[in-house]
């Protein structure tokens, strides 16, 4: 039978059925097919972050029904090795998670978008509506090279029980070096495994203290130029081995800290840490009240002010996209959606990052594992004070890893072998410069 001799044959009413049937199938096949896969890479565990990311798939995809997002999460150690991988074979995602160290580096190595007109030009992201400091960690000479994500600053947790046990009221947030040293030997009890406080000059708490007490980095000069012999960060480092030896107020090689007494089970007066500390804080308290067990009291502090400045040490990674991407139009979408208001809710209810803006609700969610007063306490000093004023973000510079690992050494010198403070900065000050020589930085 011929097509036309069946078409003779059928009933208008079946004529209609058919055409309804045609078009059923076509309108439910063509969304499928008209989908566009976007990529995404971070860090981190599978199995601790697939509900999270679970999560931003919906939500994205919900908002954005022509994209599909495809996500891959990466173990911690392999991820710049796999990232780099994948640049040099061309398999690379479309937006990727960029860490803070390794942003002056990959922007100077032409890695990573310049995407100064996207954030200029954007409709759904509005630089009012964030923390000013959450951008300029996805900065590099003026230009941004990323949207904002796991920005975290450090903080000082005080343990208000041992610092009334010593007769201390909680400090003003405009408390000094002066004030730390008073608050930090008063609650030390090193025989009963007690400290006033936790060794703090390694990576951001020796940046901060560096900065605070000089008013600059290890390096000065536009980074060319070598500054831990400076007579100030010396002060710094001898103040810091009189509260380590003479006070005994922080663990030492001579008298190290007790095997299970550490910052979260209560033996540090006031410490330091990251604001990101306080999920880890709500878990240890709720597993020592389900113990029968009381849990001490906290709250946060700005790091003290130093001679030259009183700053917290901050950072942000960010989220890029590679710069011989062959349509950065697409990968922006997502990119600019996972720093959104739309992806801060996503990221807040899971309590995975915290919001980069001072949006009560996003904060409410974020920190809802808190109590109502705890909450109201805490938020008051992160949005009010901490990320408005005191936090700091670290600029980082291409030479960064290098210099490093010239400061951490000098540190385990001077605590650990107890070498000369002025001997072993300059040395190391005479270190930096022929690394800052030899990569042409001066």
């Amino acid at each position: 039978m011929s097509i036309a001799s069946f078409g003779r044959r059928l009933t208008p009413k079946a004529v209609l059925a058919v055409i309804l049937v045609v078009l059923a199938l076509v309108t439910s096949v063509a969304p499928v097919l008209a989908k566009t896969v976007i990529t995404v890479a971070t860090y981190g565990d599978i199995i601790t972050q697939k509900d999270t990311w679970e999560d931003i798939k919906k939500t994205f995809e919900a908002q954005h029904p022509d994209y599909e997002l495809s996500y891959t999460v990466i173990p911690y150690n392999d991820y710049i090795t796999k990232l780099t991988t994948l640049f040099a074979t061309g398999k690379y995602p479309d937006v990727f998670q960029c860490w803070a160290q390794y942003k002056p580096r990959w922007a100077e190595d032409g890695i990573l978008l310049d995407v100064t007109s996207f954030v200029n030009n954007s409709k759904r992201l509005d630089l009012n509506d964030y923390f000013p400091v959450a951008w300029e960690a996805t900065k590099y000479k003026g230009k941004y090279y990323g949207t904002p994500h796991d920005f975290n600053s450090e903080v000082y947790y005080l343990n208000v029980n041992m610092a009334e046990e010593a007769g201390l009221p909680i400090p003003s947030l405009d408390w000094d070096w002066q004030d730390f040293e008073r608050y930090v030997a008063k609650m030390t009890r090193p025989d009963e495994g007690i400290f006033g406080t936790n060794h703090s000059l390694q990576w951001g708490g020796g940046l901060q203290w560096v900065y605070n007490f000089s008013g600059h980095y290890w390096l000065t000069d536009n980074n060319t130029k070598a500054a831990v012999a400076d007579p100030k960060v010396i002060d710094m480092v001898k103040f810091w081995l009189k509260l380590t030896f003479d006070l005994k107020a922080a663990p030492s090689v001579l008298k190290p800290a007790q095997g299970g007494k550490d910052e979260f089970g209560g033996y540090f007066g006031v410490w330091q840490g990251w604001v990101a500390y306080l999920d880890q804080l709500s878990k240890a308290e709720q597993s020592a009240r389900a113990a029968g067990k009381d849990f001490w009291e906290w709250t946060m502090l700005p790091y003290p002010a130093g001679p030259v400045a009183q700053r917290n040490f901050a950072q942000g990674h960010m989220w890029s996209i590679y710069a011989k991407h062959p349509n950065p139009q697409k990968a922006w979408v997502l990119a600019e959606w996972l720093a959104s208001y739309e992806g801060q809710k996503v990221w807040a209810r899971k309590h995975a990052f915290q919001p980069l803006m001072p949006k009560t609700e996003l904060w409410e969610s974020y920190l809802s594992f808190l109590p109502k007063e705890k909450y109201q306490k805490t938020a008051a000093f992160l949005l009010g004070y901490l990320y408005p004023k005191y936090a700091l973000n670290f600029p980082y510079w291409p030479t960064y890893p290098e210099i490093q690992q010239v400061w951490t050494q000098a540190m385990s010198d001077i605590f650990f072998g107890q070498k000369s403070p002025d001997t072993v900065l300059q040395n190391a000050n005479a270190r930096m410069e022929a690394i800052l020589v030899r990569r042409g930085a001066k």
